[in-house]
């Protein structure tokens, strides 16, 4: 199966954010050409984060159900997961 370049391109813009180019002025009156990163997009570290997060969640609430875990276990377990992946989350 062919794909086209177009194809192509939609698909590698969708795994990785893109670059735009943004023009300002110098005081010397030139253009200066700076690469702004388009914040819409997520990488794919990103997306795994949300993923991994709330199953690390579910897992903990569900062993401190089933009497595995102890309760500051369970909420440590949680917390400790939440916190590392905004600040994850926030550094990608």
């Amino acid at each position: 199966m062919r794909v086209s370049s177009s194809t192509r391109a939609n698909y590698a813009g969708a795994q990785q954010p893109s670059l735009s180019l943004r023009k300002e002025r110098t005081d010397a009156g030139g253009i200066l050409a700076v690469k702004t990163k388009d914040l819409t997009a997520m990488t794919d570290a990103q997306i795994g984060l949300i993923v991994a997060t709330p199953i690390i969640v579910v897992f903990a609430v569900a062993l401190y159900r089933m009497g595995v875990l102890q309760r500051y276990s369970a909420v440590s377990a949680v917390v400790f997961s939440v916190a590392i992946a905004a600040i994850l989350f926030m550094q990608q």
